[in-house]
């Protein structure tokens, strides 16, 4: 165990200033605004969530600040990651934030959470033919009637043709069935699964590695381009079977819930 943490903050940093402090930068925004309207349906108290590869907790943090009443663990098998968040989250006097190093197919804890929570790191272990494994433990994590949202890269062709685009990467991508088999698999319940960053989005992010070549100056004259386009993303609304980056996956243990609080 790293550390813990409760929220000392009643309003999370605006989106200006997060960046600035190093919190969520735009790419974060993006994946957020995709997440978050999922998450902010649930009470505001005793709510228990896991987030399954919280790298440095950027997404503990500003989820620990909008809900000082959840009891938020974050996993990850990095050690350097997770120095990162127990010093993010000692500068925010965070105490309602456990944090542990573990690798995702050994952590434990049967039916301990509410939520379990995984951006942009189940692909990582899918693509090393341990899919059906990883869903089955991330299954276990949640009682019956607990939720777990997924956010992963989408297999699209439509991605590749916006040509100035840098591949994905030694990434697994998914399409929306794949995604919905690998949870029936697991015992889970697929609620819905929609896309997420789209054009405007995909514009941002590329924008962004664009201006990293460049230099930190042409970053930061950037900077508010990306932020316009992200949040103009966010106004979007995309189908899981096209116009999206990514894909973003909401499933129950058990039969179907209504989510909202």
């Amino acid at each position: 165990m790293i550390g813990r943490a409760t929220a000392g903050l009643e309003r999370p940093p605006r989106a200006w200033l997060q960046a600035l402090l190093g919190i969520p930068d735009v790419d974060a925004r993006l994946k957020w605004h995709a997440v978050w309207p999922h998450l902010s349906r649930l009470p505001h108290n005793d709510v228990r969530l896991l987030d399954a590869g919280c790298g440095s907790s950027h997404w503990l943090a500003e989820i620990a600040t909008r809900r000082p009443g959840w009891r938020l663990t974050g996993v990850d098998c990095s050690p350097r990651r997770l120095l990162e968040a127990q010093s993010l989250c000692g500068r925010l006097d965070l105490q309602n934030v456990t944090l542990a190093q573990a690798d995702f197919l050994e952590y434990q804890a049967d039916g301990e959470f509410d939520v379990v929570l995984s951006v942009c790191a189940a692909h990582y272990l899918a693509g090393a033919g341990k899919g059906t494994e990883l869903f089955l433990r991330f299954a276990s994590w949640i009682r019956v009637g607990g939720r777990i949202l997924l956010m992963v890269p989408r297999r699209s062709a439509d991605v590749r043709s916006f040509g100035f685009l840098r591949p994905v990467g030694k990434r697994t991508a998914f399409s929306s069935d794949e995604l919905a088999g690998l949870c029936r698999a697991s015992g889970l319940t697929v609620q819905t699964i929609t896309g997420a960053v789209g054009p405007l989005g995909i514009w941002a992010k590329q924008i962004g590695w664009f201006a990293s070549r460049k230099g930190r100056l042409l970053s930061a004259v950037l900077w508010p381009v990306r932020l316009m386009l992200a949040e103009l993303d966010a106004k979007q609304r995309f189908p899981s079977q096209g116009g999206s980056l990514m894909l973003v996956a909401l499933a129950t243990k058990g039969p179907a819930v209504d989510h909202t609080a």
